[in-house]
């Protein structure tokens, strides 16, 4: 889906597309017809984005949703856009259906907070990691049992450069080797010495 601007952000145009996908024509989303395709709860981040995009001369990006003519579903779209001129007299704006995408990230979402609730509850050391080949992103800690056990909060571990400051050098690699392995979408396990507060 496309559509063009004029600098003030009114609507220049819309393509085939726009116009199959939200049942407005051109003459409908000319001027400022084309909000009415947005959800009413997206319309003022959007606008608010796509002002200071407009005064910026910066490109534009936002997710919004827009309905769906045929069944008036509403989907989420990320909508970029960028001067189609040196002189910025038209924006070119392009939508793509991202609405599968969303869905999946609220799943997973979903599955943290379950997850990240039991680690709470447990007497045993859990940690999300954002899966990184250096394995210092870590998303959230158990953090009573972590202090107790090893001596460190999560704020003084990420002081120190992150959770492999705190392995014992000699069995990094298996750390990274774990890693890698998780980034390769594998399960990994590996044994290794952690250095506590008091050595």
């Amino acid at each position: 889906v496309a559509w063009g601007a004029l600098p003030e952000g009114s609507c220049a145009f819309v393509n085939q597309r726009w116009s199959e996908y939200t049942g407005m024509t051109a003459e409908d989303a000319a001027g400022w017809g084309w909000l009415a395709a947005f959800h009413h709860d997206d319309v003022g981040t959007h606008m608010e984005k796509w002002r200071a995009s407009l005064a910026s001369a910066q490109p534009f990006e936002n997710e919004a949703r827009l309905r769906r003519a045929a069944n008036g579903e509403y989907r989420w779209f990320l909508i970029q856009g960028a001067p189609l001129r040196d002189d910025r007299s038209l924006y070119l704006l392009e939508l793509r259906d991202v609405s599968e995408l969303q869905a999946l990230a609220d799943a997973v979402r979903r599955h943290e907070i379950r997850h990240l609730a039991l680690a709470r509850l447990t007497s045993d050391v859990v940690y999300y990691l954002r899966v990184e080949p250096d394995c210092r992103m870590v998303i959230e800690w158990s953090a009573g049992t972590f202090a107790n056990l090893i001596g460190y909060s999560p704020a003084e571990i990420e002081a120190l450069g992150g959770w492999t400051a705190l392995v014992e050098p000699a069995d990094l690699r298996l750390v990274q080797r774990r890693a890698q392995r998780l980034l390769a979408g594998e399960e990994a396990s590996a044994e290794y010495r952690v250095r506590t507060r008091n050595g």
